[in-house]
């Protein structure tokens, strides 16, 4: 993962981070979220943040961490926020890496196979926001209980993006392609671990890491009531490392990036 420390060697990408951020923030503050029922909301800005990890790699990643904290601070701010910015960090991260994992990654939505490619990056985003997410918030500060609150992150941040991102990519990767604004326009090779030989075991353990997490926290709340706490954070923090070492495993290609760049 040393791209997410790189990146900030190129005024290009700390650019994207703040327009990124700014995008987020500035659909968040105004539209938060449409309620639709009490406790149950609809986050409409959620639409973009896959999409902001692909197109821009790293620098979507940290805009939509920084996005989302600025937005924190026009509504209710506290130590929650501390994992709000960790799970929409792997929430553009996530989709970034598996979308480059294999071969033909070009930011394009334009076949049906390329579409049902995003539709996967889409769900492994929506587990790894909610596995960290619900992690901070009910393991380790205890907020609420496990079985609510992660159903509810599901509908409220799963669906917008799922419906709506790969038209979104398909709306503008021609066009930042065209500006150099793709991440692959503007790092190197170097930045990144390129090579696919770890990917599939790296794929395997990002999801397994995240559903499990999932999985078993809601197990623990729905059937032994063990909805928060010490217990819930020990038995679920080991499926988040496998979720992180997975990540750490994921690689990329040299022939992703422009041959400007290599």
């Amino acid at each position: 993962m040393k791209d997410i420390i790189t990146m900030w060697r190129y005024p290009k990408m700390i650019t994207l981070v703040s327009l990124s951020a700014a995008l987020y923030a500035a659909l968040l503050i105004p539209f938060k979220s449409f309620m639709l029922l009490p406790g149950v909301e609809i986050r409409i800005a959620t639409a973009i943040v896959p999409a902001m990890g692909i197109l821009f790699g790293p620098a979507g990643a940290w805009g939509a961490a920084i996005g989302n904290l600025v937005a924190d601070f026009f509504g209710s701010i506290g130590l929650g926020a501390i994992f709000g910015f960790l799970a929409n960090f792997f929430f553009a991260y996530v989709p970034y890496k598996i979308w480059y994992s294999g071969k033909d990654n070009l930011p394009k939505t334009n076949t049906l196979k390329k579409v049902v490619k995003y539709l996967i990056c889409s769900l492994s985003s929506t587990f790894a926001q909610v596995s960290v997410l619900a992690f901070g918030l009910c393991a380790v500060f205890s907020y609420m209980p496990y079985k609510v609150l992660a159903p509810i992150l599901f509908f409220t941040n799963g669906i917008v993006p799922f419906v709506l991102g790969a038209p979104l990519i398909s709306l503008f990767s021609a066009r930042l392609k065209k500006w150099g604004l793709l991440f692959t326009e503007i790092m190197k090779p170097d930045d990144f671990r390129t090579g696919r030989m770890l990917n599939t075991i790296g794929i395997i353990l990002t999801f397994t890491g995240s559903i499990g997490a999932i999985g078993v926290s809601l197990y623990l709340g729905i059937v032994m009531n063990i909805d928060t706490g010490l217990t819930l954070l020990g038995i679920s923090s080991p499926f988040l490392l496998a979720f992180l070492a997975g990540l750490c495993m994921i690689g990329m290609q040299k022939e992703d990036f422009s041959g400007d760049n290599e």
